[in-house]
């Protein structure tokens, strides 16, 4: 998948059993990324009323899925972080 956004333009791509998307789960709002297949891909999509009732009839799945969310925002915010310190060139 290709990643690009309006505000940053192109993100480079995401491979093979990665999720995308994830915050749309908990936060409504404006999509920040756009994923463009350049191969024949196959996704599964969750929708965020599919994972409040998930949440809701099994709160220990879900309450695992929001760890998992916030854990890769996280990781992606350190990693502005560390660009921001260390600008590459």
């Amino acid at each position: 998948l290709r990643l690009e956004s309006q505000r940053s333009g192109d993100l480079g791509s995401s491979g093979e059993g990665t999720a995308i998307g994830g915050l749309s789960l908990l936060l409504v709002g404006t999509r920040e990324i756009t994923a463009t297949a350049v191969v024949p891909t196959r996704v599964l999509q969750l929708t965020r009323a599919a994972f409040l009732r998930l949440a809701e009839d099994r709160t220990r799945a879900g309450l695992r899925l929001i760890q998992a969310i916030t854990a890769e925002f996280a990781a992606a915010v350190r990693e502005g972080l560390d660009r921001m310190v260390s600008p590459a060139g």
